[in-house]
């Protein structure tokens, strides 16, 4: 149903086959791919979604670059060739699209970085000899959000953010959004709208509940960002603020009288020598680096990203293994049966 990303086959992906829908769930969310009876279970666009922008949430740095590294790794513009047909093609591309802007309410920066550059690949990477550029449908909400990420980042120091502002003002002048009310694009049978309508009901609920996960990421607990101002207030400046306060304090002549204080108490010696009373104080805690914390929530965030990308290539992994596992007992029915007949 999707792209395999440790498969090294060349196969195009709308040449390989996809599974008949289970239930009325899967039926409801399906993704069409051709005028026929093709399609593509959201499920699998989703997964590919997130294992994109878990590959690049897990390197150190979060440019373009990096982006594009992930990109190439997953093959990920394999995905347009599952839809080659013109009357479908511009609801299979919403479809990837409107998984990228999800991203944008996450309060984890450097996916919402990520979505930029998702969406700024997806649509330049569209192959010219399939159809016209299928423009991305963004409805005010989402643009609102989009626009003020921008305008933060043309406006901010922040390197990342700048590469990522960039990108999208490479999308406005290439006139890649649509502005519409809902971005969804629904069927125009209302037979099919009423005999899927409880599912649609359901898949809704569950479409909350991820907008929910990815608006409170856990990983967002070791780099904590702003999400009212959707600016980027790293831990690591305020250890580095604390750091200069402490070094400040250590040349006062308060933190001297302390010293004193703490020599007598503790050895019983009244010392008065400044030089020696400072020197106490930098062999104190009062000196301690404080960035211990900061790698350990660094240690966390890699550790919770590691552990993310694993899960999601399990995902494409699972397929693979049933049909090497199934191939392998063919082959040995086929020895078991060319054993009887000799």
């Amino acid at each position: 149903m999707s792209y395999t990303p440790n498969d090294n086959s060349n196969t195009p992906l709308y040449r390989r086959s996809l599974n008949h829908p289970t239930s009325s769930l899967e039926a409801a969310d399906l993704i069409r791919v051709d005028r026929g009876q093709r399609g593509l279970l959201k499920i699998s666009a989703i997964r590919d979604v997130d294992l994109l922008l878990a590959t690049f949430g897990k390197q150190e740095e979060h440019l373009f670059a990096n982006f594009i590294e992930a990109w190439k790794t997953l093959n990920f513009s394999n995905v347009h060739y599952t839809s080659i047909d013109k009357e479908t093609r511009q609801s299979f591309m919403q479809a990837f699209y409107d998984e990228f802007l999800e991203y944008f309410n996450s309060d984890v920066h450097y996916l919402r970085i990520g979505a930029v550059y998702g969406l700024y690949c997806m649509y330049i990477s569209q192959p010219p000899s399939l159809t016209a550029l299928c423009s991305i449908r963004v409805n005010r909400d989402q643009w609102r959000i989009m626009f003020q990420f921008y305008i933060d980042g043309a406006t901010s120091n922040d390197k990342e953010h700048a590469n990522a502002s960039f990108a999208f003002k490479q999308l406005l002048d290439q006139d890649a959004f649509i502005h519409v009310i809902q971005t969804k694009m629904k069927s125009p049978y209302y037979a099919e709208l009423m005999e899927f309508k409880s599912s649609n009901q359901l898949l809704e609920e569950f479409h909350t509940m991820r907008k929910r996960r990815i608006a409170q990421d856990a990983i967002s607990a070791c780099r904590r960002d702003d999400a009212e101002t959707r600016t980027t207030v790293p831990i690591d400046k305020l250890s580095t603020k604390y750091q200069k306060a402490k070094s400040a304090v250590r040349m006062t002549p308060q933190a001297t009288l302390a010293a004193q204080d703490i020599l007598l108490s503790i050895t019983g010696v009244k010392e008065s020598n400044p030089r020696l009373l400072h020197n106490a104080l930098v062999k104190s805690s009062l000196s301690a680096e404080e960035d211990d914390f900061i790698h350990t929530l660094d240690n966390a965030s890699r550790a919770l990203w590691n552990a993310r990308k694993r899960r999601l290539e399990g995902y494409f992994e699972r397929p693979s293994n049933s049909r090497r596992k199934k191939k392998n007992n063919n082959e040995d029915e086929d020895e078991d049966n060319e054993t009887n007949n000799t």
